[in-house]
């Protein structure tokens, strides 16, 4: 999968890669999320609180988007302040937060 996505992008077809990544990732969500005898562990539960972030900002819509929706339901979203270091996530939070909450931060 690795070597097909490198060579998508390499092409140029960013939009399929993308459309790619985001099917494996509700496919994850749905997979963590929605299996009873996977343990709820931390690691679990930050997991689907990324994802649960990232979804926020992009909504799933792909067939398996009620899944997710379920998956996600009763799992808390990171707050921009929770956060410990500016990763790739924290800068599309960042980016996507109202201007009010970016003003507030300077």
């Amino acid at each position: 999968m690795q070597v097909n996505t490198a060579s998508r992008l390499r092409l140029g077809e960013v939009n399929a890669v993308i459309d790619d990544l985001e099917t494996r990732i509700d496919m994850g969500i749905v997979s963590v999320g929605l299996t009873p005898h996977i343990p709820i562990t931390d690691y679990r539960r930050d997991v689907l609180r990324g994802a649960k972030t990232y979804r926020a900002i992009y909504p799933s819509e792909s067939k398996i988007a009620s899944q997710v929706a379920e998956a996600l339901e009763k799992v808390a979203k990171i707050e921009i302040e929770e956060f410990r270091c500016e990763s790739a996530l924290w800068r599309l939070v960042k980016d996507n937060a109202p201007q009010s909450a970016q003003e507030g931060d300077k």
